[in-house]
């Protein structure tokens, strides 16, 4: 009798030690955070090559991007609190979730239709949104973001299933310490407001062509200013309208110089065709005085 009771001791002290070794496992995979959509990733965490100033020196990644046709479902990747609903001219429609227990922000960016309102509690796996290609964005894809502590950090490590990769993407290094957050797709307050525009991050040109495509590329474009208050229905219209004469300013300069480089080019081709002419007067005038003398 005592050998069995220790015996039973023995094993019940091996069970306790055993689910003390596994409990931290648990503890991540309870901690881990689903893959939003069932695409690739195409572009990683990291320094990239930009594709909107096609550089490698401006652009450090702050999320991984999955290339999926418009119309694919977004779902939680965490439980949480929707944040913000609504649209950004950088982040097009998006998404920002706070996770539950004060956990990381997460952001998923450039739908075509976004499903979760604000104030909204979901759970993971939840559709958010349809995926698109709206914002400041080059193809139809979805750019998921974590940050935790106020800085992005790599989600792939976080994801609970490593999602497949395009062919030829590497994964994305440690941020710099200097890392800032673009403020393009910094969250709003719980309580809602307009999420921060893009700031003057660019030339003249892009800044015009962002300002012009979040417009043109948004689908709900148009459903959105439908729904406006009057005085921020005035006040996109006067947006427009000063887009409009920046635009038609900045043809006209390249129409004065498209003619002055014309009239130039007029000059040197009437020069190369009375130089021979003038070379020649010179040359009679100038044996005509030698006779002369």
């Amino acid at each position: 009798m005592l050998s069995a009771l220790r015996t039973a001791l023995s094993v019940a002290a091996a069970a306790l030690g055993l689910a003390a070794s596994l409990q931290p496992t648990v503890a991540l995979a309870q901690s881990c955070i689903q893959v939003p959509v069932s695409c690739s990733v195409t572009s990683a965490f990291g320094p990239r090559f930009n594709p909107i100033t096609k550089n490698y020196s401006s652009e450090y990644h702050h999320g991984v991007d999955f290339g999926c046709p418009i119309g694919t479902q977004v779902v939680a990747a965490d439980a949480g609190v929707v944040n913000v609903s609504g649209f950004s001219q950088s982040a097009g429609n998006w998404v920002v979730v706070r996770s539950a227990g004060n956990g990381p922000l997460i952001k998923y960016m450039h739908h075509e239709r976004n499903i979760a309102t604000v104030g909204n509690l979901v759970q993971k796996g939840q559709q958010l949104a349809l995926s698109g290609n709206t914002g400041r964005s080059t193809g139809p894809h979805l750019h998921f973001q974590v940050e935790a502590g106020g800085q992005a950090v790599d989600p792939i490590a976080r994801f609970c299933s490593r999602p497949p990769l395009r062919d030829g993407v590497l994964q994305g290094g440690t941020p710099p310490q200097s890392d800032v957050i673009d403020p393009g797709s910094q969250a709003a307050a719980p309580d809602g407001g307009t999420p921060p525009a893009m700031g003057l991050d660019g030339s003249v040109h892009e800044v015009l062509g962002d300002l012009i495509a979040s417009r043109a590329m948004n689908p709900d474009y148009l459903r959105q200013i439908g729904s406006l208050t009057e005085p921020r229905l005035y006040a996109e219209l006067a947006y427009m309208k000063a887009i409009r004469l920046k635009v038609q300013h900045e043809r006209g300069q390249h129409r004065e110089r498209i003619l002055a480089t014309q009239a130039m080019l007029e000059m040197l081709m009437a020069d190369a065709a009375l130089r021979p002419q003038m070379e020649a007067q010179r040359s009679i005038a100038s044996r005509s005085g030698s006779v002369s003398r």
